[in-house]
């Protein structure tokens, strides 16, 4: 962590001394030149949010340990002629994946939109 002090003019911290008017200079931007160095160094300030299909948001949320489980408990119960219980389970699981994948969806094209509009 750098930590700076301020004394008479100077702004000083542990890597470099520079005076008050050099950072006021820099309060007007880089010049082309080296707006263009660091453009080639550092690349694009850009972030990019990926929106998923529905189809791959399935297939990521029905893979998730719990929703294993609950495939796993709706074989055993119908293996054991409990067909009540499992329809139970079936039905609670979808409408909990439906919501989920609803809500992720949304928050992910919340987000994209968020970034597009401030980039």
């Amino acid at each position: 962590m750098m930590s700076l002090w301020v004394c008479h003019g100077t702004l000083r911290s542990k890597e470099a001394v520079a005076t008050c008017h050099a950072h006021h200079d820099m309060q007007h931007g880089l010049l082309s030149r080296e707006h263009a160095e660091r453009l080639a160094l550092y690349g694009a300030n850009n972030i990019d949010v990926p929106v998923k299909s529905y189809q791959v948001l399935f297939i990521e949320e029905i893979l998730h340990p719990f929703y294993i489980f609950q495939i796993l408990s709706i074989a055993l119960w119908m293996y054991e002629k409990y067909f009540y219980y499992a329809g139970v389970i079936v039905l609670m699981s979808s409408s909990s994946i439906i919501a989920s994948l609803i809500q992720t969806r949304r928050n992910m094209k919340q987000l994209h939109d968020m970034v597009k509009q401030n980039c």
